[in-house]
């Protein structure tokens, strides 16, 4: 999703440190490495980093918080995020092919997947996402492939 349909600006970092401080009271003093990584890994990891303990009470609210997190950052995202050149005319080129379901397989978990596909417009109705892979279905990337 990030640097392939949509350019976040930021967003995505700024929507897991909201949602740490959600479930920890505190601002995260140190990001973790995002890239090829699920959203929930990501999570874990900026625990690592900041060197808390997460709990099985707060892993179990990761998705949710999550997604409270995307949410209340959509306005930000809308602003400052944008679709990469060349992702809406190649979208809708293969939807007339009529040969290929397009959908998303990525880290993001879905609700706020399917946020950052406003950024698309339009277009975002060509992606089936009941296909798709999210975060939210493994923590694990190489899961998320379904055979």
């Amino acid at each position: 999703m990030d640097h392939t349909l949509i350019e976040n600006s930021g967003v995505s970092k700024a929507t897991y440190a909201l949602a740490y401080e959600k479930l920890t009271g505190a601002v995260p003093g140190v990001q973790p490495s995002t890239d090829g990584r699920t959203d929930p890994e990501i999570m874990r990891n900026l625990f690592v980093a900041n060197h808390e303990i997460l709990t099985a009470a707060a892993e179990g609210r990761l998705i949710e918080v999550l997604a409270e997190a995307g949410q209340e950052l959509t306005r930000e995202l809308l602003e400052r995020g944008y679709a990469l050149p060349g992702i809406l005319g190649a979208l809708k080129a293969l939807a007339e092919t009529q040969i290929v379901v397009q959908s998303a397989l990525t880290g993001n978990i879905r609700p706020n997947a399917e946020n950052k596909l406003m950024l698309l417009g339009a277009s975002a109705s060509l992606l089936d996402m009941e296909v798709g892979g999210f975060g939210s279905d493994h923590i694990v990337r190489s899961r998320l492939v379904r055979g």
